[in-house]
């Protein structure tokens, strides 16, 4: 699909956290970086206004029509593109949906948002690091192609005669996001730069010195990154428990009890007896095979965790889904555990902070997955 083609293209299956202003900022990992006056146009659009910045964190798309409707004449993917990367304190959150679920979404404003800069002459690892500081990556395997497509088209036409092949810039970036992630997740096991750009055919017999010295770059400052359903870095395996509510059978109905999520499960319990199991949700799943047969990169069936606005009174609800949209989980009944018929769960926290890093504890195993197939 073309860079320039400005029809409307979103990717509806993107799972997007959209904290508020206050914790819009807390990245996944990294450290941000001062922008060189060189590299900022000087035909830079009117940015969104100081009192629809906050606005535009929980509502994206509702607060650039408003802004577009009041100046018609930006509404074209160049101005709308350089609005958002040049609007100070805009959630990336915010930015990312726009970019890539909203009706303002296509692959030119994506371009035009990598674009937004002049980056002539900018080292790849200083022009990732200005993109990623600026938008959330998206945790799903198209949008992230996309995304690093673009990059790389843009970068690769400023730096026609350094950086010739897209495909090798298209596989930097992609090494950049994998490295970063797995580092800040486990800095002991994740290897070096290099190790990761092995798993890209383009790189194997790339120039290792060149990726040696990007490699030491990340290693003494990873970019600053943000992924749209993982806000926090947490590993997966972390414990997390503490009372949580469950919204029953009726719409709105809530009630406490005890939940503990480890590894890949989610167990909850009477709230004045943790011992008294009452139910337990499986997050993965693998697919039932005869036995005796093994199979290498079994497809997993993976359960998310999305935002949920609009239930009353309960600002921070989170809900629990497998994308097929099958029955998943078990109910305690009788004395043991039977095959729940719901396919979703929906969990109030009493704080943004809380339902954050469930969100991410949930999301971040499927993430690691889907970039297990980026080639």
């Amino acid at each position: 699909m073309s860079h320039y083609n400005s029809e409307n293209f979103r990717f509806d299956k993107i799972i997007f956290a959209l904290p508020t202003q206050q914790n819009s900022k807390s990245a996944f990992c990294g450290t941000a970086v001062q922008l060189p006056s060189y590299v900022i146009p000087s035909d830079i659009p009117s940015p969104l206004l100081d009192s629809q910045v906050d606005a535009f964190a929980l509502d994206p798309e509702g607060t650039m029509r408003k802004f577009i409707d009041a100046n018609p004449n930006f509404h074209n993917p160049r101005d709308i593109g350089r609005i958002l990367y040049h609007t100070p304190n805009l959630s990336p959150y915010a930015i990312s949906y726009i970019l890539f679920n909203s009706i303002y979404s296509s692959p030119a404003l994506r371009f035009c948002f990598v674009n937004a800069l002049d980056l002539d002459c900018v080292s790849i690892v200083d022009a990732i690091r200005y993109v990623t500081q600026r938008v959330a990556i998206p945790t799903s395997l198209m949008p992230i192609v996309n995304i690093a497509d673009a990059f790389a088209h843009a970068y690769a036409m400023h730096n026609q005669l350094e950086w010739p092949d897209m495909k090798v810039v298209t596989c930097i970036f992609y090494s950049t996001i994998i490295y970063s992630f797995n580092r800040t997740l486990n800095k002991k096991t994740c290897g070096s730069f290099v190790d990761v750009c092995q798993h890209f055919s383009v790189l194997k017999d790339y120039s290792r010195p060149i990726l040696q010295k990007i490699g030491e770059s990340l290693e003494k400052q990873l970019p600053l990154l943000f992924f749209t359903s993982v806000p926090y870095s947490i590993n997966p395996d972390t414990i997390l428990e503490g009372q949580v509510e469950h919204e029953g059978r009726y719409r709105a109905s809530f009630s406490a009890f005890f939940y503990r999520k480890d590894g890949s499960n989610i167990e909850t319990f009477e709230p004045k007896d943790k011992t008294k199991r009452v139910s337990k949700l499986c997050l993965e799943e693998s697919p039932n095979l005869p036995p005796g047969i093994v199979l290498d990169n079994v497809q997993k069936t993976y359960a998310y965790a999305t935002q949920k606005v609009g239930v009353n009174k309960k600002p921070w609800c989170l809900m629990i889904s497998r994308p097929d949209q099958h029955p998943f989980g078990f109910k305690a009944k009788d004395g043991s555990l039977k095959p729940s018929p719901r396919t979703s769960y929906t969990l109030a926290f009493k704080d943004e902070e809380s339902l954050l890093t469930w969100m991410a504890s949930i999301n971040a195993k499927p993430f690691m997955d889907e970039l297990t197939k980026l080639n």
